[in-house]
């Protein structure tokens, strides 16, 4: 053998041993919940392999609801949405069985809320909630008189449960806190719109304006890219309660680029004292951070960004770590993170008592399995309005809510969702076709070259990724009416982008073209409907500008949609006035 030929065989045993190691990789690895899932709860298998669930009426109960899909559950199971509207609950909406996938992105038209009563998440896991919507109001509370104890007036309570995801969900108008997560194991809230708590003292059992954000003990929990708005305070809060030591896990809460918006008490909270029985919760450590969020409240307030209740006393086993947070008490990077944090009724923590600063870490205190994909809180704010909450379809809420924080519009915290004018018509559309009712559209199976007459090639792994044909579709290019925004890779050879967005004006529109293409780009409502042309011309290679002016339109999601010889790219834009 030559000296060329044994280089060459060395070679190919070195390709071929990379090869199977990365396939080995591949086997044992479990992919995330879905494409972008991160924090905590990134792992969160949901209805993976199982069967499929229909929902076709808006009904409270029976077959076709949605109550009827989460209780009938045996095993693993996707619920997919055949409608659209609000479901007006007449009891707590209870998640006890595991491997569930709620996946609102199916639902036709404009979505799906739910109303009247809570969502509660209680001794199960592996829950994954997408892209629905959950307005509980004050209507059940009121007619029915003061609630003696509190189970069930939060918009969701997260308990005792393990690997939990919420993504793209809007919450709002809940009778105590928007979410209560206490003692769980990987929870993840990402991408949410949580606004409006209510306050009428009549509508919580301590008599008291109970609109406050998201209270958080004994729990592994991300919150990020989430938007909060208008309420007292707990945006969000953590505590070091309710931990016990056989948990067998340290208590790990992390707050990273969210907005905090129109606060009236404080923006976000820790305790430094554990409140019951500390005893229980020996060896449990408790770490926090608060890392590069946006804090935006009224000129005429004085609440800071984060309080640091003392008024429990302290704990040796609690530490909190503040960075990259932008607010009225720290306005830039370059200012001392802790300028951010006060004591309640105090002062500035750098001039607190050397019990409270022993408490304070200039470190990061832990890792996260699938760590959120930071940046800083400037840049964070203008992703965090374009995309969060239930965005696909954004209804007239989420819509006056978003404009409230561009324009800088404050108002108290509502007492009932009446003064907003309440839940808005949500409107449905067909039914995407599915003869084999396995989740999957025929459309998108003809395309993907799957068998529309075999429900069972819904749970086949075509790829290495580990995601089943049907995740694959939840996963991918899903919009309305046909319509598909599609993710451009990097090194795509088209672009099509614009500045600024969302936008109230004007925005300008950039787009690549990199050999000469007959070129057209189109605005479109998110019914399919074509608003306007913009372009529709020859073009040579080379990146082209194009001016759209918001003046004759109303306000709302829209899709832009480039094509250039069959190839297409497309994105929201968000037009607020």
């Amino acid at each position: 053998m030559t000296d060329i030929n044994r280089f060459i065989a060395s070679w190919k045993s070195v390709v071929f041993s990379f090869l199977i190691f990365t396939l080995s990789l591949h086997a044992q690895s479990q992919p995330v919940a879905f494409p972008g899932a991160e924090g905590f709860g990134a792992y969160a298998v949901g209805g993976r392999g199982g069967d499929v669930y229909h929902v076709t009426t808006l009904a409270d109960s029976g077959e076709g609801s949605l109550r009827h899909g989460i209780e009938s559950a045996s095993a693993a199971r996707t619920i997919v949405f055949d409608t659209s509207g609000t479901i007006i609950l007449n009891s707590i909406l209870w998640i006890r069985n595991p491997y569930i996938t709620i996946a609102g992105q199916t639902a036709p038209g404009d979505g799906i809320c739910i109303r009247d009563y809570s969502l509660n998440i209680k001794n199960t896991h592996d829950i994954i909630i997408r892209y629905i919507r959950i307005r509980r109001g004050d209507v059940q509370v009121l007619a029915n008189g003061v609630p003696t104890g509190s189970t069930g007036l939060d918009a969701v309570s997260i308990d005792d449960s393990k690997n939990i995801i919420f993504d793209h969900v809007s919450l709002s108008w809940s009778c105590d806190e928007i979410f209560g997560i206490v003692q769980n194991e990987n929870v993840s809230i990402q991408w949410c719109l949580l606004a409006e708590p209510l306050g009428d003292p009549l509508l919580h059992p301590y008599g008291t304006s109970h609109a406050y954000g998201m209270n958080n003990s004994a729990t592994t929990l991300s919150i990020h890219h989430c938007l909060m708005a208008n309420y007292v305070m707990r945006g969000p809060e953590f505590e070091p309660n309710d931990a016990d030591s056989s948990q067998g896990y340290n208590v790990l809460m992390e707050s990273v680029n969210n907005i905090l918006f129109d606060y009236k008490k404080s923006g976000s909270r820790y305790k430094t004292g554990i409140e019951d029985n500390p005893e229980a919760a020996a060896g449990i450590n408790f770490r926090f951070h608060f890392l590069n969020n946006y804090y935006i409240r009224k000129q005429s307030s004085s609440a800071p960004e984060i309080h640091a209740v003392t008024k429990l006393g302290f704990t040796d086993q609690l530490k909190v770590h503040v960075d990259g947070n932008i607010g009225p008490n720290r306005t830039d990077d370059n200012q001392n993170p802790w300028l951010s944090v006060y004591e309640e009724n105090g002062p500035n923590i750098l001039s607190a008592d050397s019990v409270v600063q022993a408490q304070m870490s200039d470190s990061l205190l832990f890792s996260v399995p699938v760590p959120v994909s930071m940046e800083s809180a400037v840049d964070a704010y203008q992703r965090v309005i374009k995309d969060a909450g239930c965005n696909l379809q954004r209804d007239s809420v989420d819509m006056r809510i978003i404009s409230n924080v561009v324009n800088r519009k404050f108002y108290d915290y509502l007492h009932s969702q009446q003064v907003v004018g309440g839940w808005p018509v949500l409107k449905s559309a067909p039914a995407q076709v599915d003869t084999d009712r396995d989740g999957m559209p025929d459309w998108w199976e003809d395309e993907k070259g799957h068998d529309k007459f075999n429900p069972e090639d819904r749970n086949a792994t075509p790829g290495l990724d580990g995601y089943t044909n049907l995740e694959n579709y939840l996963n991918g290019e899903i919009l309305v009416s046909g319509i598909r925004e599609k993710i451009i890779p990097e090194d795509f050879t088209f672009r099509l982008t614009n500045y600024p967005n969302p936008f109230n004006a004007d925005t300008r529109i950039i787009y690549r073209i990199p050999f000469r293409s007959a070129v057209n780009i189109s605005l479109y409502s998110l019914t399919g409907q074509k608003v306007t042309e913009l372009v529709n011309s020859l073009h040579t290679a080379g990146t082209y500008e194009v001016a759209l002016s918001g003046a004759k339109l109303a306000s709302g999601t829209y899709i832009l949609k480039l094509d250039a010889n069959d190839r297409v790219a497309s994105r929201k834009i968000l037009l607020l006035k």
